[in-house]
């Protein structure tokens, strides 16, 4: 996982505090007009290089409830005025923009499509975080994810660890939101899913329509990943005997 310095202190309203060296991420709850969404935002400086977005520092995924397929966001952070200025990206195009106010532990402000001038509103409630520091088990949303399930990883700071990982991989159906599987880490002797800078991309999916993945650690020199495949006689999901490295 890239390591950073944070050049700025963020202090807004008493909760958002500044962590360096690890993960430092918010999680929301709440709706865009009438349609409820999940959110979760992290705070990333110096991880993107174009000049175009010299001042973005955060990355983030949402997905709406109704569908939960996620969404990429990224970003501007104003500390100073404490707003958020997120892009709701396709690839590498713009598809909408929030604009939102921090109001102690809650998020209001707008969503408004490109190409379009009338914008919907947006209300978020904080739910969770996750620093460095915290040790209570903390759901982060990962961005890819399959035609019929999403991904959600569990994050804690072990005993003796400098870094929050994943110990576990919560596999859910998009279609009622239900759990449908749930993969352990917690025998792996190097940590799971936290290689990756953004923390929304550590899993990665090979092959949709195999339903096979991969999930990133840091197996080996420079990192590896787990193996999960779909056995179709099972129908379950199983992770390989031990990781590869990349």
């Amino acid at each position: 996982m890239k390591t950073f310095t944070l050049s700025i202190a963020f202090f807004i309203s008493g909760w958002f505090t500044c962590q360096a060296n690890g993960y430092q991420c918010y999680n929301y709850t709440g709706t865009v007009g009438k349609a409820s969404i999940n959110l979760s935002y992290q705070i990333t400086p110096d991880y993107f290089g174009e000049a175009a977005k010299k001042n973005f520092n955060i990355n983030g995924v949402y997905s709406y409830t109704q569908y939960n397929t996620p969404i990429r966001l990224e970003g501007i952070l104003d500390a100073s005025q404490q707003t958020v200025t997120l892009y709701e990206m396709n690839k590498e195009q713009r598809t909408a923009t929030f604009i939102l106010s921090l109001q102690n532990q809650k998020i209001s402000g707008t969503w408004t499509k490109v190409g379009t001038t009338s914008s919907l509103p947006v209300h978020l409630q904080l739910t969770t975080s996750l620093n460095d520091t915290a040790t209570a088990a903390t759901e982060i949303p990962q961005f890819d994810s399959l035609p019929d399930y999403y991904f959600v990883g569990v994050y804690t700071k072990k005993a003796g660890a400098t870094q929050a990982e994943m110990t576990s991989l919560k596999i859910m159906r998009k279609k009622d939101h239900r759990l449908f599987q749930e993969i352990s880490f917690t025998d792996a002797t190097v940590p799971t899913g936290n290689l990756m800078t953004v923390i929304y991309d550590q899993i990665e999916v090979t092959s949709p329509k195999a339903k096979n993945f991969t999930v990133a650690n840091q197996y080996g020199r420079t990192g590896g990943y787990w193996n999960i495949v779909w056995n179709s006689k099972t129908q379950r999901f199983e992770k390989a005997v031990e990781p590869i490295a990349d």
